[in-house]
């Protein structure tokens, strides 16, 4: 019995508590964020009868974990707000917003942000963007926002 607890509060204390979501980001954009992220705005559009849906959240950071995840995406390809990847983010953005009845405010968009973009579309990259994610940072105000877009 004793020999099980001590395992057990082993597992405990060296477990990972991140959360799904910031495990998947972790893993597409190849970032280091914890746990100690907050998650200031949740949204999912549930997939409809094609499969289509989009989902989104939006973490606080502190200034330390921020200096992280820049040094993290250092050589990663970055777009604008104005971009095609920009767009199409903002398009999710509204059409998740849309889909959230309780959400008072439907505009929400980052204009002076870097955005960065990985593409899940089946069988490679393709000409016109589906399934990806995307990672928008705003470091003025130490938020991030990660959006999963499926067509």
């Amino acid at each position: 019995g004793a020999l099980f607890l001590a395992g057990l509060a082993a597992i405990l204390i060296f477990s990972d508590a991140t959360p799904r979501r910031i495990k998947a980001m972790n893993a597409a954009f190849h970032t280091h964020v914890t746990r100690r992220a907050v998650c200031v705005d949740d949204v999912k559009k549930p997939p409809d009868f094609l499969g289509d849906g989009v989902s989104y959240t939006i973490y606080k950071l502190n200034d330390e974990d921020m200096a992280q995840l820049n040094q993290d995406l250092k050589k990663t390809r970055a777009f604008s707000a104005d971009s095609e990847i920009g767009r199409h983010v903002d398009s999710a953005l509204q059409w998740a917003k849309r889909m959230q009845p309780t959400i008072k405010d439907p505009a929400l968009s980052f204009p002076n942000c870097r955005y960065y973009f990985f593409d899940r579309s089946p069988g490679g990259p393709v000409k016109y963007i589906s399934n990806y994610d995307a990672l928008v940072v705003d470091e003025e105000n130490l938020l991030i926002l990660y959006l999963v877009y499926d067509t």
